[in-house]
C-alpha cells in the first residue's frame, strides 16, 4: 500500500466516524455494505446484521413489580371470662381469624369466627317436691370483623391491633326434672337469641419460619344484648388466646 492509497483509506475511516455519530444504523449499513463490495459478494447475496436486544435485568423486573400483600390465619385457642350479667362465669372457646394487609395501605381488615360452650348443674328442688335437678347448656357462634394493623410486618415479633363489629348467635338448653309423690316431671327448654356488639383486640405474633407463626391475644367484647339469660343479661367477656398458624 503506498502513500495515496493509505491517504484514501484514512479519508474513508474518518467519513465512517462521522456517520457513525450522526446515524449509528446508516453507518452499519455503510461499513456492511463497504466489506461486502471489498470481499466481491453480489448485493443479493448479503446478509442484514442482526441486531441485538438486552432484556432489562432481574433486579429492575423485580422493582417494577408491586409490592405484594401480606396477612395471617390462625387457630386460636382461648378462654372467656365474662362479667358479672352473665350466668355462665368462664368457658373455653376455639375460633379461626385471617387477617390482611396492603402495602399501599395504612391500615388492613380482618375476620374470624368463634365457638364456646358452657354448660353446668344444679339440684333443682320446690316446695312440694321430693327432689330434682336441672341442667343447662349454652352455645354461642360468633362471627365478627373489621380494621387490622400489623406493626413491623418483617420483623420476628409482630405486634399488631384490630377493632370490629361482632354478631353472636347464643342458644340455652335447659332441661329440668322434678320429683313429686305422684311421679316424675321433665321439663326441656330451647331458645335462641341473636345479639350484635363491638370488639378491640391487641396481641403479637412470633415468626418462627419463613411460613409459620404463634402468639397471644386478649380482646375485649361490649355491648352485647341476651334477653335469654335474664332482662339485663349479655355475654360480654374478656377473651384471652394462643394461637398457631400461618403468615408472612
Amino acid at each position: 500500500m503506498n502513500l495515496r492509497q493509505l491517504s484514501i483509506l484514512c479519508v474513508l475511516v474518518n467519513v465512517l466516524g462521522a456517520c457513525a455519530a450522526t446515524n449509528p444504523e446508516r453507518a452499519t449499513h455503510l461499513a456492511w455494505t463497504s466489506g461486502t463490495a471489498h470481499a466481491g459478494l453480489s448485493p443479493s447475496n448479503e446478509r442484514a446484521p442482526v441486531a441485538s436486544s438486552v432484556a432489562p435485568s432481574n433486579a429492575a423486573s423485580l422493582r417494577a413489580l408491586p409490592a405484594s400483600a401480606f396477612g395471617s390465619s390462625h387457630v386460636l385457642l382461648a378462654q372467656e371470662t365474662f362479667d358479672n350479667n352473665t350466668p355462665i362465669g368462664e368457658a373455653w372457646s376455639i375460633g379461626i381469624e385471617s387477617a390482611f394487609e396492603s402495602p399501599d395501605s395504612w391500615i388492613g381488615g380482618e375476620g374470624g369466627l368463634e365457638l364456646w360452650q358452657a354448660s353446668d348443674s344444679e339440684s333443682y328442688l320446690p316446695a312440694t317436691a321430693t327432689g330434682g335437678k336441672r341442667y343447662e347448656r349454652r352455645t354461642t357462634t360468633e362471627l365478627y370483623g373489621g380494621a387490622h394493623k400489623t406493626f413491623l410486618p418483617n420483623s420476628f415479633l409482630q405486634p399488631y391491633v384490630g377493632a370490629g363489629i361482632s354478631v353472636s348467635w347464643t342458644g340455652k338448653h335447659a332441661h329440668t326434672r322434678i320429683d313429686l309423690p305422684g311421679g316424675t316431671t321433665r321439663n326441656t327448654q330451647n331458645e335462641t337469641f341473636v345479639t350484635l356488639g363491638a370488639y378491640a383486640h391487641a396481641g403479637v405474633a412470633v415468626q418462627i419460619s419463613e411460613f409459620w407463626q404463634v402468639g397471644l391475644d386478649v380482646r375485649q367484647l361490649i355491648g352485647t344484648d341476651v334477653g335469654l339469660f335474664g332482662p339485663a343479661a349479655d355475654i360480654d367477656a374478656t377473651r384471652i388466646a394462643v394461637f398457631i398458624g400461618m403468615g408472612n
